[in-house]
């Protein structure tokens, strides 16, 4: 069973808050908000989620500043499985 690191179910829960609906700066909200320090950069951990089918990222106009990040059915696997 594949596992996250503490920055990885940070970045998870905060994509599955936003319901789909955030974008890179609400995420960034959210991150400082909870006071977390996540590790690599918050981009750079979600392309890496984003490569291992954890998250996905949507892009185009029509989404507030370009993009918006969701939770794929693996992602949420392994957040019904973390400890909160």
């Amino acid at each position: 069973m594949e596992s996250l690191s503490e920055s990885e179910l940070i970045m998870l829960q905060g994509v599955a808050f936003g319901s789909g609906q955030w974008n890179w700066y609400d995420l960034t909200n959210y991150l400082a908000r909870t006071n977390a320090n996540v590790y690599p950069s918050m981009m750079a951990l979600l392309k890496v989620m984003a490569a291992r089918g954890l998250v996905t990222r949507y892009t185009g106009r029509q989404y507030s500043l370009g993009e918006r990040w969701e939770v794929t059915p693996a992602g949420e696997a392994l957040l019904e499985q973390s400890p909160h």
